[in-house]
C-alpha cells in the first residue's frame, strides 16, 4: 500500500487527518490531485524544514 492509499483508508477513520506526504518528486511529477488535499515536502529536507511545514499544516 503507498502513503495515498494508506491515507484513504485513515481517513474513514479520522476525516479531519492532516497529512504530509514527502518525495523526492515535485508537485507536478507526483501530481498535486493525487495528493487530496495534502501537503507535501521534498527530500531531501532538514530537520528545521520538516518541523516548519510540520507546524504549517498543524497551524491551519
Amino acid at each position: 500500500m503507498n502513503g495515498i492509499a494508506l491515507r484513504a483508508q485513515i481517513e474513514k477513520i479520522a476525516p479531519k487527518i492532516r497529512t504530509v506526504f514527502m518525495s523526492g518528486y515535485t508537485e507536478e511529477v507526483f501530481g498535486r490531485e493525487s495528493l487530496h488535499g495534502a501537503d507535501l515536502i521534498r527530500k531531501p529536507f532538514t530537520v528545521a524544514s520538516l518541523t516548519e511545514k510540520i507546524r504549517e499544516v498543524l497551524d491551519r
